[in-house]
């Protein structure tokens, strides 16, 4: 398959095969072109896809290698990737995950230096719950957010977030008829009350 697209105002020639070498590969050649300076550059994909595990790599002009792919099994998510580029290793990120019909519980690094974890729940249909948190170790920083949501009924819901520095952020959103749907919003900084830095929102939302 041969395709003509335009990126950042340069024309891109693209060439794709499917199955070439076996079954569940991808093949994809891309070679980068401007009107004045002629060939700007090249990239070369192949992914591998299978029932239960897939990979991906990218090279681009000859000099950086990307390389990375997820496996299943049974509620668990498995996911590694790496960099090279022409002076050697990069870095790496990895991630594993557990998923079920309620809950997704994940967790990745990067490099070795920050590391992410989350939480989501859905306890009822009608009730969402989250909590992810990050620490850098280069910059010894860290983040957290804790957040839900309530469905009052089929057209109205309420949101909560709030993280580490005490930002707490209220949303409610109602349906009022198909295509119009109204929100108010509001982000109180708690740990400020005293100081004009708090807000509030009104969108009215119209769609066909």
């Amino acid at each position: 398959i041969y395709t003509l697209s335009l990126h950042d105002a340069l024309p891109i020639s693209e060439v794709s095969m499917k199955n070439a070498l076996v079954k569940g590969t991808k093949l994809v050649g891309e070679a980068k072109f401007s009107p004045t300076a002629g060939f700007k550059g090249q990239t070369i994909k192949c992914d591998y896809g299978a029932n239960n595990f897939f990979i991906n790599t990218k090279l681009v002009d000859l000099k950086a290698l990307t390389a990375g792919g997820v496996f299943s099994f049974d509620k668990f998510l498995v996911g590694a990737e790496g960099s090279f580029n022409d002076k050697g290793f990069k870095g790496y990120s990895a991630a594993v995950s557990y998923v079920d019909s309620d809950i997704v519980i994940s967790s990745s690094v990067n490099s070795g230096n920050s590391v992410e974890g989350s939480i989501f729940h859905s306890p009822t249909s009608d009730i969402d719950a989250g909590v992810r948190f990050s620490y850098n170790r280069g910059s010894n920083d860290t983040t957290f957010e804790l957040g839900g949501s309530y469905a009052l009924d089929s057209a109205t819901s309420l949101k909560t977030a709030i993280n580490k520095d005490m930002s707490i952020a209220l949303a409610y959103t109602q349906t009022l008829r198909k295509g119009v749907t109204l929100g108010l919003s509001a982000d109180v900084k708690a740990a400020q009350l005293s100081e004009d830095s708090h807000s509030l929102g009104l969108t009215l939302e119209l769609s066909n």
